[in-house]
């Protein structure tokens, strides 16, 4: 089975700002946005609807996460991310298997967890991220290059992954990785 990895630019201090900000009335506006943006590629059935809008209410408005909603409260900040930065191009990123990843060493260079806290996510979507500092140190100051690459199709990977640290680098955002 093939899997995802979609990717966004964002500022972490305007997500983690948003998460836990009580404002009400942004919950419907961040799932509009995330369903139209969702929906021209996958098609979204009410219940999932139904469970992101309560997933987002409750990070944006609650201090308490229910654990057994994690998976939830992920594709929630997807959402909210998709709300307040840009998804990135992902040319050659829709059918990677997780041990391509490792394989390349990209899910060491991408970074570990959620940007913000949340329940332990048991199985998708996996989250990472990678600050804007640790993107200007990859690129200010190059340690070589230690990523395999060991075909065409990982050449290409690689060189998306590049793009998109160097278009958070121009903007001065942050990374958000979302695999599923």
């Amino acid at each position: 089975m093939n899997y995802r990895l979609v990717p966004y630019s964002v500022q972490l201090a305007d997500v983690r700002t948003l998460i836990g900000s009580e404002q009400e009335s942004l919950a419907t506006r961040i799932c509009q946005q995330f369903f139209a943006a969702e929906c021209h590629q996958h098609p979204i059935g009410v219940d999932v609807k139904s469970e992101l809008f309560d997933a987002v209410a409750e990070l944006v408005q609650s201090d308490y996460l229910e654990p057994e909603r994690a998976n939830h409260y992920g594709y929630a900040l997807q959402a909210i991310c998709e709300f307040l930065g840009t998804r990135l191009k992902t040319n050659n990123w829709n059918e990677v298997k997780w041990a391509t990843l490792e394989d390349t060493g990209l899910n060491a260079v991408m970074g570990k967890g959620s940007p913000v806290p949340l329940p332990l996510i048991p199985d998708f979507p996996t989250i990472s991220h990678l600050p804007n500092k640790k993107i200007r140190q990859q690129i200010e100051q190059p340690t070589g290059n230690s990523l395999k690459i060991e075909s065409k199709e990982t050449q290409c990977l690689l060189e998306d992954f590049d793009r998109w640290v160097q278009q958070a680098y121009e903007a001065k955002q942050d990374l958000v990785f979302f695999y599923y």
